[in-house]
């Protein structure tokens, strides 16, 4: 029976709506019997039946066409269930603030377009969710007994998409903490991300069924487009994170996510189930997650990718039984019980740079690799760093069938780490062999050294060695900057990543031919390794969605902008962005945004988008958007972001740059995808303090111009990771000046290029100009099909780790401006870099003095020269521990001199290895 006190709250819903208009968005408060603020609330609740109240007011918002329905302060008791219709918002004031109590059976059912955020609901309850275009925000259900679980999406023979769920929490439940499900054969969920959440002893002490685990990422429905990131699940009954076995799955993303202590139902073992991670998806990838004390750390599936994750005492660290085409890379295991890798009836699986620390003397060795029973074949497992035990060998060590042959390339030691993450610090070891955190690392970071030794820590075996260590250069810079605003969190929501991490080639120094061929080999599998992570990293690239931005923001479509592909906007948002305060965040829904510019910033603030959100400058004549064009140095403008947004220009070959950037300090450009540009993307003049990070350069061309990222004048410390540069250009990062008679005191600066995907250049994918200082650190990136990999004329380079394929050239270094008799003090550094199949020299150096080792190079076999130095005399020129293929020669000195030193480097052009 309905209490008489609502019929009056009804009546004064009913009056306050008329009052606002019918198309106007509702909000209405509702008080618990314990609000601390009671009197100004239109609904008030006694304690018993509560969700009559809430279903009331909720009823009375959405006949108004939507809006929020706020829960003030308090604890309501509820005895069913509480229905959210489309388009409306359950908020409370906090998850220890305002708890929905639930003393039955009852669940709250989310039927689609809803928010629902800063609350707590108790007992046997959960959310129901049935409808698409759902956000959950700093929400928990704890001490939960429904058995669908707590956050429950259900596809009923239907395609839901578009969820995101931030920080949210389940905790002490008896059935899973989130679980993606559904039925028919329509039924499928898309575009979940996960960030920031936590599932707590789901099933530990009782259980609905026995596969109750932290997040059950499908069951019984097809899923794509999963991410899930900076998540953790501790002590659940079963996998801390599961992908069920025969589920159709794509593109499922694991990162940066912890599982401790999972797998509390111990009973079985082969297949493992109790894992930290069950991958059940050929499209599925774990990235730098880590892994402590489950029953298994990591349960693998076929087509599973797993980079830079670690496990700590589970009793196996990384599992696979009956699967193939498993990619493991920078992966460690420590303290395994049992084994550290275990293979089973598998075959082609790839794990490289894999560590194995503290490993089990019973049973040894820590790595199985099939047995009689279970053989496995086509394994490649290349073990990381110094011999951990002799319990680990250097061949896969289990009896392998004779007619199926188990090789196992020569491992690959860490001497340079190069992953996504970016923690920078301030020190390094001083050996590189093996360094091991002192604690579990919540990202596999991306160091950049302060010093790298210039001496090898550990003895060169006569055999093919287990690990061997590299003189490293001394001299890369101690940090990157790269300052975010604070606009944007420093943990962006990323659905997908956009580069993969990875792996390091560094094997040298070797000693003799033997030793050069498996170097040169385990190079080439990761090289090409490496390009298909960067190729499918490319693929899988999408704009994340912002909730967290969006509730902050201005709304460009309410101050006149369309967003219809036809009305041009740019005068809307010159106004929108003249009227508003700086620091202002504006956000600009999915739509096409015709912007012919030119528009013009002089404040500071955070434009963003989401998937779908493009900027049409098709018609654009003139730079786009230009921004503190009136800047100095003395007065920089600080504190810029632009991300998720989709940039349309008007074609290759035309004159206009999107973004046109002066004297800017913090400036930070993430997500963005600038398709068919003709002169430039980005343009950074004297700005200090940049970052440029997963974001897309497609189709960047003009002849005789064309740059992805042009950086002029005395910019300084401009950080450019993580993205793909594609289809066609011309320089994709310069570095360079837009004066005449620059002073050398405000030439370019420090500038790192990392960890990024360049293809199809008709130039040097990586360039500098006179005007450059530097250092120039470029390092982990791949170059694919481009005229040359690397170019530069002027600046001290410090060039590493990276994979150089199917080019013209590989490395040059013209230093054209230097007077070669009067060479400068700065030693260039060429170390640990992979070049596959280049036309013409795979190195050519002049005018500098120069460091080249550890690098590999294998030619087209047309002749020439794998290392080659222009007519000049170095005063240092140190070449050590090169290996080089399919040239006529390896090592040739236009100007032979005794300042030349050469060691332990090798050539095949026919044949064996030799030295030279």
């Amino acid at each position: 029976m309905i209490k008489h006190r609502i019929i009056i709250a009804l009546i004064a819903a009913v009056l306050l709506i008329g009052l606002t208009g019918a198309a106007s968005a509702t909000s209405v408060d509702i008080a618990a019997i314990n609000s601390q603020e009671r009197n100004s609330a239109q609904y008030f609740c006694d304690g018993s039946n509560d969700q009559i109240e809430i279903q009331a007011a909720i009823n009375a918002v959405s006949s108004n066409g939507g809006g929020d329905v706020l829960l003030r302060d308090g604890t309501f008791s509820i005895l069913g269930d509480i229905t959210l219709p489309n388009g409306v918002n359950l908020i409370g004031r906090g998850a220890g603030t305002t708890t929905l109590k639930f003393i039955s059976e009852g669940s709250v059912q989310v039927n689609g377009n809803n928010s629902v955020r800063n609350l707590q609901l108790t007992g046997p309850t959960g959310f129901f969710i049935t409808g698409s275009h759902v956000t959950f925000n700093t929400v928990t259900v704890r001490d939960y007994s429904l058995k669908r679980g707590a956050f429950y999406i259900y596809a009923n023979d239907q395609a839901l998409s578009d969820f995101a769920f931030t920080t949210c929490r389940a905790s002490d439940g008896s059935s899973s903490g989130f679980i993606n499900a559904g039925q028919g054969s329509s039924s499928s969920i898309s575009g979940v991300t996960y960030t920031d959440c936590s599932v707590i002893n789901a099933g530990r002490m009782s259980q609905f069924d026995p596969w109750v685990s932290g997040f059950d990422l499908a069951e019984l429905t097809t899923i794509s487009n999963v991410l899930v990131q900076n998540c953790k699940a501790n002590g659940c009954w079963e996998s801390g994170f599961y992908l069920a076995d025969g589920v159709t799955a794509n593109n499922v993303i694991i990162r940066d996510s912890s599982s401790v202590d999972n797998g509390q139902k111990k009973t079985r073992d082969i297949p493992a189930s109790g894992a930290g991670f069950f991958g059940g998806s050929s499209t599925m990838q774990f990235i730098n997650c880590v892994s402590q004390g489950n029953q298994n750390g990591f349960t693998l599936k076929t087509g599973t990718t797993i980079i830079g994750c670690k496990d700590t005492g589970s009793k196996n660290g990384f599992v696979t039984t009956e699967n193939s085409e498993i990619l493991m890379a920078d992966c460690w295991s420590d303290k395994a019980q049992q084994w550290a890798l275990q293979a089973l009836s598998s075959h082609d699986v790839t794990a490289t740079n894999f560590k194995v620390t503290n490993p089990s003397s019973n049973p040894a060795p820590a790595i199985l690799a099939g047995n009689t029973e279970y053989p496995s074949y086509n394994m490649n497992i290349q073990i990381a760093g110094s011999p951990v035990s002799t319990a680990v060998p250097t061949t896969v060590s289990t009896p392998v069938p004779t007619a199926i042959p188990t090789t196992v390339s020569t491992p690959i030691p860490t001497a340079i780490p190069t992953t996504v993450s970016t923690p920078i610090p301030t020190a390094i070891p001083t050996t590189v062999s093996t360094p091991i955190p002192t604690a579990i690392p919540t990202t596999v970071s991306t160091p950049i050294p302060t010093a790298i030794p210039t001496t090898v820590s550990t003895p060169i075996p006569t055999a093919i060695p287990t690990t061997v260590s590299t003189p490293i250069p001394t001299a890369i810079p101690t940090t990157v900057s790269t300052p975010i605003p604070t606009a944007i969190p420093t943990t962006v929501s990323t659905p997908i990543p956009t580069a993969i991490p990875t792996t390091v080639a560094t094997i040298g120094p070797v000693t003799n031919g033997v030793e050069a061929a498996a170097y040169a080999n385990a190079a080439y599998t990761q090289g090409n390794t490496r390009l298909a992570q960067m190729q499918q990293a490319y693929r899988a690239w999408v704009v994340p969605s912002r909730p967290d931005l969006v509730k902050i923001a201005t709304n460009v479509r309410s101050s006149g902008l369309k967003g219809d592909g036809v009305t041009d906007d740019t005068a809307a948002l010159q106004s929108l962005l003249t009227n508003l305060p700086s620091g202002s965040t504006i956000y600009f829904p999915p739509g096409h945004y015709r912007i012919d510019g030119p528009i013009s910033i002089n404040k500071p603030f955070t434009l963003f988008g989401e998937s779908g959100t493009v900027f049409d400058c098709e018609k654009a004549t003139q730079y786009v958007f230009t921004l503190n064009a009136k800047g100095t140095s003395a007065s920089p403008m600080t504190g810029m972001t632009i991300t998720g947004i989709v940039f349309e220009g008007p074609g290759i070959e035309t004159d206009p740059a999107m973004i046109d950037a002066y004297y800017l300090q913090n400036f930070h450009v993430s997500y963005v995808k600038f398709h068919n540009i003709g002169y430039a993307a980005i343009r950074v003049n004297t700005c200090t303090d940049v970052t440029i990070e997963k974001s897309i350069f497609d189709n960047v061309f003009q002849s005789g111009l064309g740059y992805g990222v042009s950086i002029t004048d005395r910019s300084d410390r401009i950080y450019i990771h993580d993205n793909f540069f594609v289809t066609k250009g011309r320089h994709s990062v310069t570095t360079g000046t837009s004066q005449t008679d620059l002073p050398v005191a405000d030439y370019v600066q420090s500038v790192t290029v990392e960890n990024n995907y360049f293809e199809n250049t008709t130039e040097g994918a990586i360039d500098a100009h006179k005007p450059t200082t530097g250092p120039y650190v470029i390092k982990g990136n791949v170059m694919n099909n481009c005229v040359k990999g690397v170019e530069l004329g002027s600046g001290t380079a410090q060039i590493s780790d990276n994979v150089i394929v199917n080019c013209k050239g590989g490395v040059v270094l013209t230093n054209v401006y230097a007077d070669p008799n009067n060479l400068p003090a700065k030693v260039d550094q060429i170390v640990d870099n992979t070049m596959i199949n280049i036309l013409y020299e795979a190195i050519d150096v002049d005018r500098t003095n120069i460091l080249i080792q550890g690098n590999v190079a294998k030619g087209t076999g047309n002749g020439g020269t794998g290392i080659y130095l222009e007519p000049y005399v170095p005063n240092v020129c140190n070449i050590n521990g090169n290996v080089i293929e399919s040239y006529a020669r390896g090592f040739q000195a236009s100007a032979p001199s005794s300042t030349i030193s050469l060691v332990n480097n090798f050539l095949k052009s026919s044949g064996s290895y030799q030295t030279f």
